[in-house]
């Protein structure tokens, strides 16, 4: 049997305590060295590879107690991969991050569950709406801040009802509403298509939500009353125009986020 070469040892010497070095790396420590500009922790426990902080917080980003678990075979590929748990305040979010090198973020099996408010900070879209937001992200993946892959099913809960250009109404109810997305990979010019429909609730909606970049929409949609919604609501809905034949009207908007 051929004797290793002394250097092949060597190496794998080598190689084997930088391994060590970095799994063993306490997250205090690692957090102090790699964290970017402007993030704050409070009581950093574990590793590098695995570990957990008390509170996080970056710019408008505030997380309650988080914990990770990176992947050492993701840093062989030039990627930085972890699993990630959090809570944001009443809210709990988690799923699986990866950094790539030369840019790329993507984010796979990632939950949330709780208030809008608490994602205002990081999507100004939801700035306002005060309602509850399920994300079930199967499948995402940004570069230059748009999609290049999307499966997700948002459901947005206790959705103050109120049409355009008109005031709030506190005579309307709350609806319940699904946004279905499966673009794997979304088209070359970035258009995205998103099913619209409700989840019970007194206001029944069919659509189609188009989302362009850098940031344009358009929503075309049947709204209609479901039986036994407050009288209230349909005086409001004849404001977009006639009823249609199946007693539905009919909803056309656009705009930018």
């Amino acid at each position: 049997m051929r004797r290793a070469h002394p250097r092949l040892l060597a190496l794998v010497a080598g190689l084997a305590f930088c391994l060590f070095l970095v799994t063993g790396l306490p997250a205090r420590l690692a957090i102090g060295w790699l964290a970017p500009a402007g993030l704050t922790v409070i009581d950093p426990q574990g590793s590098l590879w695995r570990g957990s902080v008390a509170a996080a917080m970056a710019g408008p980003l505030r997380l309650g107690p988080t914990s990770w678990s990176m992947s050492a075979r993701s840093l062989l590929g030039g990627r930085l991969r972890a699993a990630i748990e959090t809570q944001m305040g009443t809210a709990a979010a988690s799923g699986t991050l990866e950094l790539r090198i030369g840019g790329g973020l993507a984010c796979e099996q990632c939950r949330y569950a709780g208030p809008t408010g608490a994602l205002a900070g990081l999507l100004p879209m939801l700035q306002g709406l005060d309602a509850r937001l399920d994300a079930d992200i199967t499948r995402l993946e940004l570069r230059e801040s748009w999609p290049r892959r999307l499966v997700a099913t948002l459901k947005v809960d206790d959705v103050p009802l109120r049409l355009p250009g008109l005031p709030p109404d506190p005579g309307l109810p709350r609806g319940s509403f699904v946004f279905s997305l499966d673009a794997d990979p979304v088209p070359a010019d970035g258009v995205l298509e998103a099913r619209v429909h409700d989840a019970g609730g007194p206001l029944a909606i069919d659509g189609v939500l188009v989302l362009r970049p850098p940031g344009d929409y358009q929503l075309d949609a049947r709204l209609r009353p479901q039986a036994g919604a407050p009288p209230r609501l349909a005086a409001v809905l004849q404001t977009l125009g006639p009823r249609e034949a199946d007693g539905s009207f009919s909803l056309g908007l656009a705009g930018s986020f």
